[in-house]
């Protein structure tokens, strides 16, 4: 009898163990299953978002972490200025200038503007430039004997300018800048009046220096590239006269070093504000 009941016993026991095994094994394999699919999720979802971060310029990782990113607030922009156009040399500027797609601002003199040059200054504002006042004659004894002369010659460029081109410029830019010498006792008065007028004045950071001498193309590259690289938003002054013809030769390495640096380029109208002197 004591050995039935141990029989029924083991068998007893032993239908449990099967059913506990059982049972361990389901769960464990609801829980495996249960994994795979989160995990699964989890990249899918991760993935879209890697995808979508990488279209907008930004790069993440598992943690959502920025490590890099395309924000447009840190690219470089360089301004091109060229003075005293338009010139026999403006042609050969603007190829240039088209061939590397880059756009520049011209601030001219209002004299040399008329039907045998009309036709270069509307190219260059067909092709995207922009034009500025820089005076009408250069005369330095002219137009700075008095507010009144300066702020007249100032608005007798801008009209010739409009009507050779049909728009109005907006900046100008004083013959040897805003700190010259011959301007000082009345340059806050006709600054005043001219930017009540709708007109700002733009200086300049980095120059090629070649109007100073006849320094040849070598000169010019080397004196932009002493300063260029200091600013993310140079302003370059540079000159479009008949006599300049070392500054053409001089353009295109000083474009490709620009580019070669990550700057693009534009017009001084889309700049935040002028580059103006202290």
């Amino acid at each position: 009898m004591n050995n039935e009941n141990n029989k029924a016993d083991n068998k007893a026991k032993l239908l449990l163990k099967r059913k506990v095994r059982t049972i361990s094994l389901l769960l464990l394999t609801g829980i495996v299953l249960c994994t795979i699919m989160t995990v699964n999720d989890a990249w899918q979802t991760n993935g879209h978002n890697n995808v979508k971060e990488c279209i907008s310029g930004t790069v993440v990782t598992n943690k959502s972490k920025t490590i890099s990113s395309g924000n447009k607030k840190n690219e470089k922009t360089a301004y091109l200025t060229f003075d005293d156009g338009p010139s026999a040399l403006t042609p050969e500027i603007l190829d240039i200038l088209k061939e590397y797609d880059v756009k520049a601002t011209f601030f001219m003199i209002g004299c040399q503007i008329n039907k045998s040059t009309k036709k270069i200054v509307k190219r260059l504002c067909r092709e995207g430039h922009q034009i500025g006042v820089h005076t009408y004659c250069h005369e330095a004894d002219q137009i700075y004997c008095s507010a009144d002369a300066y702020y007249d010659d100032v608005l007798k460029t801008e009209k010739i300018i409009l009507k050779y081109t049909g728009e109005t410029p907006l900046i100008y830019r004083f013959p040897w800048g805003s700190a010259n010498g011959y301007i000082h006792k009345f340059k806050k008065d006709v600054i005043d009046k001219l930017s009540a007028a709708g007109l700002e004045y733009c200086d300049w950071n980095v120059s090629g220096e070649d109007s100073i001498g006849n320094p040849t193309a070598s000169q010019i590259i080397a004196n932009v590239k002493k300063d260029y690289d200091r600013y993310n938003e140079p302003v370059v002054l540079l000159h479009d006269a008949g006599a300049r013809k070392e500054t053409v030769k001089a353009l295109p390495e000083i474009i490709k070093m620009f580019i070669n640096a990550g700057y693009s380029f534009d017009i001084i109208g889309n700049r935040d504000k002028p580059y103006q002197w202290k």
